[in-house]
């Protein structure tokens, strides 16, 4: 039978030959007629390769399984779920902790609101099985398990309860009748400095005269007021980022709270700055702290996660003030749980500074912290308190007499006590004072203030003409921040944001003679008891409430306390003054300067404790020689080295002699300074020269020191 060849598709004969695609229509050619009963299809030329076959068979194969495993799995998970009760939220996996006060009536009961990962699923329905195209999602890690273990506990108050007494202290902020002039005074200001061609001032002496009761709170000055260019740009980026997401991801129901914040904490771990997480590096902190605090306990709780996976110096401080200053018994208890297994050294500091804060409630927290992590070092440092007045008593000045108390401020309201105004030229981290307004558009420092005229008509189309400021100029540091609960006991604050900070404010007369008349007690505060709930739990041991009975079990608690005071006076003075200050404690008489700038080297680092190392050897190079021979042998390694350079650098070679012996001692120093210096003292004092060479090791530096202490002893003999 002849054979003909034909398209299936537009059934066009085709001429004979061999089998291939059809020219007309690019389908394959048959071979036989269209009557053919089984028609037979060509082969192509360009067919797949056997290989390419039986990977896709494969993969069909494979796509087949998987689903097929999928759907037994699914089956699986819903039995179980219909055979369990309805669960949802699983509890989260915190410390065993005592049982909290009981709440008053208007008191809500605040959880933690779980993780995604802690939660079961509880639907019978299964899910849609997943899009192939869909690229899959990295699951994160949950967060970190705490260790179930009771920590101490001295503070019996809930956070409702701190709240209530947070509501009673003193309101301070700028009155209204000061807040347009300070404005104005900002604007002749600026007028100045445009006309003169200088830069714009960010300094707080507008605000000082204008409103000098902002002196009584603890301003910055420049340079510490004004962040860097760098620190500005990262903090008005991820501010704004931040707040963006809160209001997206988590926004705030009709009561003012905000949903589960597990879908932020999964969206801040896996946004990335190129290689590294935007939001688990040093630089996110800042932004961190200053909006999640003021957030309700779950928020803050993810504050907490977040800065125990940053590894730095700036987030175990951030954690150790979460510790004290946080209002929530789980919040503080997991920041500690978050320090352990970090430098002790680090936190240190923060935890005894808060031993004399005027409220009590923060002496409390810390002293639970401090026994929490066992840091005995920390045990001379509060012995060294325990002989201070109450922080919140009165003291005497030139003027009177003045006393340290807590303080609110409406944040809303006084964004110039802490701000001043941007000029809208390219300032760094800008935002909104509703309370202030800003110039009129026919001012002439449109352009030179305000805001570029884009903002102003923006501004102007949503109804509002608020002042814009600059976040990047920050005169006042809150230690914490609190926003109200919509609850009966805060009607007049609930839902509203206050920063708290310490005052020093000046007594009226009246106060100042009813303190003379009735003095506190100096051994009867809470602080106090916090100071000795932490030694007694700290050392194991109670020799009662007498200063002088712990100070004999540290007598050097006193001197290692006024170093890390110097220490911070040093770290924190402005470079211009910093020079000054150790030129004041070089020459000062009291020898207790002497301990104090030994015990401030270790606080610091850098060139301020070169600076610091520095004024004390020029200070010890001024004793006689028999002084430094005690010094020589004390216990504290920063004084000995320093004791050491300072017997090198005298020239009195008679009063040297008799320091022979230290000074073979010093040959085995690890300091070369030290140990070549003392080589080049003895051969100064003794005309001699046994050693050792500049590049000995340590075994020449042995003989050499052998060698020495043999010449001496002969010498001792004749």
């Amino acid at each position: 039978m002849s054979t003909s060849v034909f398209c299936p598709r537009c059934q066009k004969s085709l001429p004979a030959g061999k089998p291939g695609l059809c020219p007309n229509c690019r389908r394959r050619k048959m071979h036989g007629s269209r009557n053919s009963p089984e028609p037979v299809l060509a082969k192509r030329d360009e067919g797949l390769p056997l290989a390419a076959k039986l990977a896709a068979y494969a993969f069909g194969l494979a796509l087949v399984i998987v689903l097929g495993i999928w759907g037994v799995g699914q089956t699986l998970r819903s039995k179980q779920a219909v055979a369990q009760p309805p669960v949802t939220a699983a509890a989260p996996a915190m410390p065993a902790v005592a049982a909290p006060p009981a709440l008053a009536p208007d008191e809500p009961i605040v959880e933690r609101a779980p993780w995604p990962s802690e939660v079961r699923e509880v639907a019978v329905e299964l899910a849609p099985p997943p899009r192939l195209d869909e690229p899959v999602k990295a699951e994160l890690a949950p967060p970190p398990t705490l260790v179930q273990t009771p920590l101490p506990k001295l503070s019996k108050l809930s956070e409702i309860a701190l709240q209530k007494q947070l509501m009673d202290m003193k309101p301070f902020g700028i009155p209204d009748s000061v807040r347009q002039p300070l404005v104005s005074d900002y604007m002749q200001e600026y007028r100045s400095a445009a006309q003169l061609k200088s830069g714009t001032p960010v300094d707080p002496f507008t605000l000082l005269n204008r409103f000098p009761k902002a002196i009584e709170l603890q301003i910055r000055s420049l340079p510490r007021c004004q962040l860097g260019p760098k620190e500005a740009t990262n903090l008005g980026v991820l501010a704004r980022k931040l707040h963006a997401y809160l209001d997206l991801i988590a926004p705030k129901d009709n009561n003012g709270k905000r949903a589960d914040p597990g879908p932020l904490r999964e969206q801040l771990r896996k946004e990335r700055h190129g290689k590294r997480p935007e939001w688990l590096r040093p630089e996110a902190i800042p932004a961190m702290l200053q909006i999640l605090m003021a957030e309700d306990a779950p928020f803050r709780l993810l504050l907490v996660d977040m800065l125990a996976e940053i590894d730095s110096r700036s987030s175990t401080v951030a954690l150790a003030e979460r510790a004290v200053f946080d209002l929530s018994p789980e919040v503080r208890q997991a920041a500690i749980y978050a320090l352990m297994g970090r430098p002790k050294d680090h936190a240190r500091k923060t935890f005894v500074m808060a031993m004399r804060y005027p409220w009590p409630p923060v002496a409390e927290h810390a002293a639970e912290a401090l026994v929490a992590l066992h840091d005995q070092e920390a045990a001379p440092l509060l012995v060294a308190q325990l002989g201070k007045p109450d922080p919140a008593a009165p003291f005497a000045t030139q003027r009177g007499a003045s006393a340290y108390e807590l303080v609110r401020i409406h944040h809303e309201k006084n964004c110039l006590l802490c701000h001043v105004p941007a000029t809208g030229r390219g300032d760094p981290v800008v935002g909104i004072d509703t309370f202030s307004s800003r110039p009129v558009a026919g001012d002439d420092l449109v352009g030179k203030y305000g805001a570029n005229p884009t903002a102003v008509q923006a501004s102007a189309a949503g109804g509002w003409s608020g002042l814009w400021i600059r976040a990047d100029v920050q005169f006042l540091h809150q230690d914490f921040s609190v926003t109200f609960p919509a609850l009966p006991a805060f009607a007049d604050e609930k839902g509203l944001r206050f920063d708290y900070t310490v005052r020093r404010r000046p007594l009226k007369p009246a106060e100042v003679q009813e303190w003379k008349k009735h003095p506190p007690a100096k051994e009867n505060y809470k602080q106090r008891d916090a100071v000795l709930f932490a030694l007694r739990n700290l050392i194991g041991k109670d020799v009662g409430n007498s200063t002088d009975a712990w100070l004999k079990l540290y007598p050097n608690a006193i001197d290692e306390a006024n170093g890390l005071q110097l220490a911070e006076t040093v770290r924190w003075a402005l470079p211009q003054q910093r020079d000054a200050l150790l030129a004041k404690y070089r020459d000062a008489k009291s020898e207790s300067y002497t301990e104090a700038l030994a015990n401030a080297i270790p606080q610091l680092s850098g060139k301020v404790q070169a600076k610091v190392r520095e004024a004390l050897v020029e200070r010890l190079a001024r004793h006689s020689a028999n002084v430094l021979s005690g010094f020589l042998e004390d216990d504290n390694e920063d004084l000995r080295h320093a004791a050491a350079l300072a017997v090198i650098r005298r020239a009195d070679k008679e009063a040297d002699e008799e320091l022979l012996p230290q000074l073979i001692t010093l040959l085995l120093d690890g300091d070369p300074e030290v140990a070549e210096g003392a080589h080049k003292l003895l051969q100064r004092l003794t005309d001699q020269d046994f050693g050792p060479g500049a590049d000995a090791v340590q075994g020449q530096r042995a003989a050499a020191a052998a060698q020495w202490q043999s010449w001496l002893r002969n010498r001792m003999d004749e």
